[in-house]
């Protein structure tokens, strides 16, 4: 068995009031292999704004300002997410789903 060491004591991680989570399904099920790195990049940040939910109301614009994408892409990138089953959007209001993951 292999022992853990931590390698900054200063700097351990700790969850804070306001926390995300990103499912560690999305590897463990192989779901991240179906998503290209700006899905990922769209996935992730939905996932740190959003609340309990899921949901996020980051508009369009400040979205593309942020993750540094044109609005074409985002709206492509959104298009694919949705096809995928990761999110829903509705009236500019997003929310990230739970992973589409069968039997679990």
């Amino acid at each position: 068995m292999y022992r853990k060491k931590i390698l900054n004591q200063e700097r351990v991680r700790k969850v804070p009031l306001s926390f995300s989570w990103i499912d560690h399904r999305l590897i463990t099920h192989g779901l991240i292999a179906e998503l290209y790195p700006l899905e990922i990049l769209l996935y992730v940040f939905l996932v740190m704004v959003g609340d309990r939910y899921g949901l996020s109301y980051y508009g369009d614009e400040k979205i593309c300002q942020l993750l540094r994408i044109d609005q074409p892409s985002l709206y492509t990138l959104r298009k694919n997410l949705i096809l995928k089953s990761f999110i829903e959007y509705a009236d500019g209001i997003y929310q990230v789903l739970a992973l589409p993951i069968e039997g679990d």
